[in-house]
């Protein structure tokens, strides 16, 4: 049995964990539910069972010292899914030692400098906008020809537990050439200007394929800042990354070699497939008629492949509840939370030119302001002992913006030094100010009555910049209701 409640404070709720288990869902990640350990022990029992028959094994009972002396304990916690339980391990502890970090350190320079070997294998967004980059590129001429494009999406079902892992790790064995791999430490030292301070941060490790102390490029960045060179010099043979990987990997129509078979109920495609009755189209589709493939947080035109992030999640959840809330807020606390809410929508996928056209860059920007608004006045919500005036409100918001257009430059100048691709912005910064500025104004006209000298102030704001949208196509579209019709019904 489940209920959803609020988190209760202090002693309370130190007594009332000692009674039930806190935890939340894979489809509800933003809610708590509590379970009496009682039942908590009956629903994870066959969890436990399963695990212990394929590659792990309880170690409840055994000492610290004996846990110690083993290659690789895990902490394993439970998150219940619709039918069952998924299993999340947590490796922090293993990789204090740094051989794990070395071991990803080298997999991921091995793979940017021989990235054919992998296939079509993706590990993050900056992989995607490399591929789909180099794709339209090839394909723009039938593009403009409006030629039919097919696209597919599809989920390995049990990747981690069903895919044979010899076969994964002779993958891994197979791009390490050399016999021995150096890694030589660096550190990076920027200045922060607005509080005269000066700041450390590790960077990539460079690598050799030798004992050559001289043999190491040292990736280059456009943040700024100075590499220093620690001097600190350590290798790792191949047999022990090989150790290594053995060690963390034995914990429709597929590749039966693999032992890999494909999740029929998460297939999603754009066109007519036969005996596809069993497979879920999960084409999204929005009131402007256009038709979108959802794929990992992002949005697939099927029709131009020009890329949207996929707020869809938050359809069914209420914007408050993915929050988080200090006791001591401030105004620079409320300025924090936003300019890190942003981060992960300023990658330059969403904004370069050479895939995405100029309404969709500009409605991607406006759309990332709608759920910052949003997110705003639920922050101010749950502030309510914090006093903070208009004009610093103002501030905040005006900060938000510039924060975002910098660093969307910052990431297109980063992109196209560290990868094989170079995007195009075409985005003034007088557009992400008014983008933003009439997506506060949109969302924040739903709660009028609270935000009524605000909202004052941010139209007196926007109109500094004139009727920017009269012969802008681009923001005209961006801020047209029909291209963010979800949004309308979110709960915040």
């Amino acid at each position: 049995m489940e209920k959803e409640i609020g988190l209760s404070n202090g002693s309370e709720e130190q007594k009332l964990r000692a009674y039930v288990y806190v935890t939340e869902r894979e489809s509800r990640r933003y809610d708590a539910f509590y379970y009496l350990k009682t039942v908590w022990r009956v629903l994870t029992s066959s969890a436990v069972a399963s695990l212990n028959r394929q590659n792990l094994k309880v170690l409840r009972g055994t000492s610290r010292k004996a846990i110690r002396q083993l290659c690789c304990p895990s902490r394993v916690r439970f998150v219940p899914k619709a039918k069952d339980m998924r299993p999340l391990v947590n490796l922090k502890a293993q990789s204090k030692d740094g051989l794990l970090n070395k071991c990803h350190l080298i997999i991921k320079k091995v793979r940017d400098e021989n990235p054919e070997m992998f296939g079509s294998s993706v590990f993050d967004y900056n992989s995607v906008h490399q591929n789909l980059y180099h794709f339209i590129s090839s394909v723009r001429s039938h593009l403009k020809e409006k030629l039919k494009i097919y696209v597919v999406v599809a989920d390995v079902s049990k990747a981690f537990v069903c895919v044979s892992h010899d076969m994964v790790l002779k993958v891994v064995d197979d791009v390490l050439k050399c016999d021995n791999y150096v890694l030589r430490k660096c550190t990076k030292v920027v200045c922060n200007r607005s509080k005269n301070a000066i700041y450390r941060f590790d960077s990539n490790v460079s690598i050799s394929n030798s004992n050559d102390v001289c043999d190491f490029s040292i990736q280059l960045s456009s943040n700024g800042g100075i590499l220093v060179d620690q001097g600190k010099i350590s290798s790792i043979r191949k047999k022990e990354i090989q150790r290594l990987l053995s060690e963390q990997v034995k914990m429709r129509r597929g590749f039966v070699y693999y032992n890999c078979y494909m999740n029929e109920s998460k297939y999603g495609f754009n066109f007519e497939v036969q005996n596809s009755e069993n497979c879920c189209n999960r084409i999204y589709r929005g009131d402007d008629g256009f038709s979108f493939i959802p794929w990992s947080g992002l949005l697939i035109d099927c029709e131009t492949l020009e890329i949207q992030a996929d707020y869809t999640r938050y359809l069914d959840i209420l914007i408050s509840s993915t929050i988080t809330v200090n006791m001591q807020s401030s105004a620079k606390y409320l300025q924090r939370k936003l300019c890190h809410y942003m981060r992960p929508k300023c990658h330059p996928i969403f904004y370069d030119s050479m895939i995405n056209s100029p309404g969709t860059v500009r409605l991607n920007i406006y759309q990332a302001f709608l759920l910052c608004a949003m997110k705003f006045h639920c922050y101010l919500r749950s502030m309510a002992d914090v006093n903070i005036s208009k004009l610093e409100l103002l501030y905040i918001i005006k900060r938000t913006f510039r924060y975002m257009h910098s660093l969307i430059i910052r990431r297109i100048q980063d992109v196209e030094l560290q990868y094989n691709v170079r995007p195009v912005l075409k985005l003034r910064r007088k557009e992400t100010m008014w983008l933003g500025l009439s997506a506060y104004l949109r969302v924040l006209q739903k709660k009028q009555s609270r935000y009524k000298d605000l909202l004052a102030l941010l139209r007196k704001e926007i109109g500094r910049y004139g009727n920017l949208d009269r012969d802008n196509d681009g923001l005209r579209y961006a801020v047209d209701d029909l291209h963010s019709s979800k949004f309308w019904k979110f709960k915040f």
